[in-house]
């Protein structure tokens, strides 16, 4: 027995009783999946505290107007927010365990020489033209500009 199955310990008329629900409405959420009770090696349902509160749950979304179809989307589209949740939790602690070798970032120079480019474009507001006339980093040789446009060309290919 799992631990989610010794948590399962109430037969159904004790989960009706519990839950304020009619046992034949329990077995209809079953039947509609909104519900799965852990079963027996005899097929007897057995419920635990979470299913009592899910069930109470389901009945109180249903005594709003929601239909059990909509009742399942809910709960589906519950489970995937928590899955993907999880898997952000997962990717953020994989990006902070990850170690970058010192080789790999940026020089100072380097950044601060980036950051001024960025400063360059806002201020020229991304015209090409007034880019090339203010830049301190645009090389004026003919020779290296056709090679850079060349070698641009050829990786964008």
């Amino acid at each position: 027995m799992s631990n989610d199955d010794s948590k399962a310990i109430y037969f159904i008329s004790v989960a009706s009783t519990l839950s304020g629900i009619h046992q034949q409405t329990i077995r209809t959420y079953e039947q509609k999946g909104l519900i799965k009770p852990f079963r027996t090696g005899g097929g007897t349902r057995r419920y635990s505290q979470e299913d009592i509160d899910k069930l109470i749950q389901i009945q109180n979304l249903s005594q709003r107007g929601i239909n059990l179809d909509g009742i399942k989307i809910i709960y589906e589209m519950k489970d995937k927010i928590e899955e993907l949740q999880n898997k952000i939790i997962y990717l953020e602690n994989e990006i902070s365990n990850k170690k970058i070798d010192s080789k790999e970032r940026p020089t100072d120079i380097t950044y601060e020489r980036y950051i001024r480019l960025i400063e360059i474009f806002k201020e020229c507001k991304y015209n090409e033209k007034e880019i090339i006339n203010n830049s301190e980093f645009i090389i004026q040789d003919v020779l290296f500009n056709v090679l850079l446009l060349k070698s641009n060309y050829a990786l964008k290919k």
